[in-house]
């Protein structure tokens, strides 16, 4: 299978690495970082970062539209009135108020959500469409290639935002980032006009959503027991990223350039760690896999725990630490990629995965609000620091829960093939909304 294989589908490649660029700066770090510098609390940033989670929800409803409007017409159409929404922050960078009140806070906050609910219409388009348009033969070979190009353009991207950060003031470099982003949405615009339509898009009834999600929720299963383990972690997990980074931005004092190298190297673990195991996942099993991104998980944790009892003594280690941070994403979503068709049945495969990912979403995205509240020190409007101990705490005590979990389970044999998710290493929650659709792979003669 050659480059030739390929070549009529690149412009969906070229896609991939302009809007891995959108997302890095209008959901990622930049975004939570402008909203610290604009004088957002612990709990906006965390109702900022919980958006994408929240609307997961709009996106199964959204696959009811596709009929009407096609894989193509709907995707394009959402990803051109999202591309409106990144005016919002360009134009407060550039308008550059001293004293940003609350009124422009809470204008910037409606924009990131209006850019997460008008995303969320449009995403559920996009891989059944990919299933659609790519043969079969070469589809593994295109998500491959897919992954490999967001991730080095989310690598890109960190490490030229923490140049301009390093060269200009904050403001000139976050209207130098959100024009790059509105710009780059409106490249990829283009390229996606030029890849075929597809067929006429099937989906499941909402009915059988709402008949079959309770079921699926509530009998015994080893469904149920997974879905009731990624609830647990998403009670907790969810709030790392966010409040870590407002963390270091507002009470370490750590500058922007520097926040973004982390998340680099964070980035960088990431893709050495899928590819390190890009091969024996196969050979040990998807068990092996899940206890060691939980004992990488613990450690980390133990670290942020440690950093924050001791201040100023283990600030030095971050840059290695982040490492480990990005190889336990990496490899627990690798191992949840493979693991999921082994525990959905082949026929609903697209209804459950859709259901426990709007669920642990959702769910996931609410607790990131409240531990917001529960961060926020109401005296100086800061992370609270004991609050934050306690949280790190619970963290640990939930991971460990989780850890014995995955060594007593068994692996199963795989139902098919893993389900390619594409971009997966850049941001989890990327890789979880992607899977959120019911359109089913349409079959293949």
């Amino acid at each position: 299978m050659g480059r030739s294989s390929l070549y009529p589908f690149r412009f969906g490649i070229y896609f991939s690495f302009a809007n891995a660029f959108v997302w890095m700066i209008a959901t990622g770090s930049p975004m939570v970082l402008m909203a610290e510098y604009i004088g957002a609390s612990p709990f906006h940033t965390g109702l900022l970062y919980a958006s994408v989670f929240l609307f997961l929800p709009v996106q199964v409803l959204a696959t009811t539209l596709l009929p009407i409007f096609g894989y193509k017409r709907q995707l394009i159409a959402a990803w051109g009135v999202r591309v409106v929404f990144l005016l919002i922050p360009l134009g407060i960078a550039l308008h550059a108020p001293d004293a940003p009140g609350r009124g422009v806070l809470l204008l910037y906050i409606a924009a990131i959500f209006g850019f997460c609910f008008v995303r969320a219409i449009g995403a559920c388009a996009l891989l059944p469409w990919l299933f659609e348009i790519l043969p079969e033969r070469s589809q593994g070979k295109y998500f491959s290639m897919d992954s490999i190009v967001v991730g080095c353009a989310g690598i890109l991207t960190l490490l030229c935002s923490s140049l301009i950060f390093h060269l200009l003031p904050p403001y000139p470099a976050f209207a130098l980032l959100f024009g790059g982003a509105f710009a780059a949405s409106a490249v990829g615009l283009k390229l996606l006009s030029k890849l075929p339509s597809g067929g006429q898009p099937v989906v499941t009834p909402l009915r059988e959503v709402l008949r079959r999600a309770p079921q699926l929720c509530s009998r015994p299963s080893y469904y149920r027991r997974f879905l009731r383990w990624q609830l647990c972690y998403g009670i907790v997990g969810y709030a790392f990223v966010p409040f870590s980074l407002y963390y270091m931005k507002s009470t370490l004092g750590f500058s922007q350039s520097y926040i973004f190298g982390l998340t680099a190297l964070q980035f960088l673990g990431m893709s050495l760690a899928a590819y390190m195991i890009r091969d024996w996942i196969d050979r040990i099993g998807v068990k092996l896999i899940f206890v060691f991104s939980h004992v990488i998980t613990l450690c980390f944790q133990s670290f942020w725990l440690l950093l924050l009892f001791f201040p100023g003594v283990f600030e030095f280690m971050l840059p290695g630490v982040y490492i480990l941070v990005g190889a336990a994403m990496a490899t627990f979503l690798t191992a949840t990629n493979k693991y999921l068709p082994t525990i959905c049945k082949k026929r609903e495969r697209a209804l459950s995965i859709a259901v426990l990912s709007s669920l642990v979403g959702f769910v996931g995205g609410v607790s990131v609000t409240l531990w917001g509240f529960f961060l926020k020190d109401d005296a100086t409007g800061q992370i609270n620091p004991v609050a934050f101990k306690t949280y790190f705490l619970i963290c640990f005590a939930v991971q460990t829960y989780l850890l014995v979990s995955y060594c007593r389970m068994r692996d199963a044999a795989v139902d098919g093939d893993a389900i390619p998710v594409s971009g997966f290493m850049v941001r989890p929650f990327r890789y979880l909304s992607a899977f959120v659709n019911l359109v089913e792979a349409p079959k293949r003669k």
